[in-house]
C-alpha cells in the first residue's frame, strides 16, 4: 500500500466522521439524539434492533425483526430496524466504499437515536458485535438473546447489560425499562 493511498483512506474516514457528526450534532442540539437519562414522559423508548444480516436469508434477518416491532410496538416503543437499508442485495461490485459507508453510518445514527439494543445473537457476526460496542460506548442499554448453548465472546458478555435465552424475556425486561421511564 503506498502513502497515497493511505492517505486517500485517511482522507475517506475523515469525510465519513464529519458526515456523521454533520447529522448527529443538530440532532442532539434539538434532543432528538439520545443521551442517558434524556427521555422525557412524551418520548417513546427506542430500540435497535440488532442482529446478522450477511449471510443470512429474509427469513433468519427479518422475520424475528417484524415480530419484536410489532410485539413491542404494541406496548408503545418504537423500533429502529437497519433491514430498512437491507445491503445484502446491493450490487457494489469491487467498491463497496461506493456503497457500504453510507450503510454503516446510517446503522450508527439510529444507534444513537436509540436507548435500547435489542440484539438477536443468533450467530457470530462482526457488524453485530461492532454494533454491541458502539451502543455500549453510547451508553445505551444492551440486551443481548443468544441460545443456551452458543459460547458468548467475553467482550460480549462485558459490552452486555443483561443476556437471555429466549426473546420472551427479552421483550419483558425492555418492557419493564419502558414502563419505569414513563413513570
Amino acid at each position: 500500500m503506498s502513502l497515497s493511498d493511505v492517505l486517500q483512506i485517511k482522507a475517506s474516514r475523515q469525510k465519513r466522521t464529519a458526515k456523521y457528526a454533520a447529522v448527529i450534532t443538530p440532532l442532539r442540539r434539538h434532543g432528538l439524539a439520545r443521551t442517558p437519562n434524556s427521555n422525557t414522559e412524551e418520548q417513546k423508548v427506542r430500540v435497535y434492533l440488532c442482529g446478522p444480516m450477511a449471510g443470512c436469508d429474509d427469513e433468519e434477518a427479518g422475520d424475528w425483526r417484524k415480530e419484536a416491532s410489532l410485539r413491542l410496538g404494541e406496548k408503545g416503543l418504537t423500533t429502529l430496524d437497519p433491514m430498512d437499508r437491507d445491503y445484502r442485495y446491493t450490487q457494489y461490485g469491487n467498491d463497496p466504499a461506493s456503497v457500504l459507508p453510507n450503510l454503516v453510518e446510517e446503522d450508527k445514527i439510529d444507534i444513537e437515536m436509540s436507548d435500547v439494543l435489542l440484539v438477536n445473537y443468533t450467530k457470530i457476526s462482526a457488524g453485530t458485535s461492532m454494533e454491541i460496542l458502539l451502543g455500549w460506548q453510547k451508553q445505551k442499554r444492551v440486551i443481548v438473546v443468544a441460545p443456551k448453548d452458543m459460547q458468548l465472546s467475553p467482550w460480549v458478555h462485558y459490552h452486555s447489560h443483561e443476556i437471555y435465552h429466549n426473546m420472551e424475556e427479552a421483550y419483558d425486561h425492555i418492557i419493564a425499562f419502558h414502563n419505569r421511564i414513563q413513570s
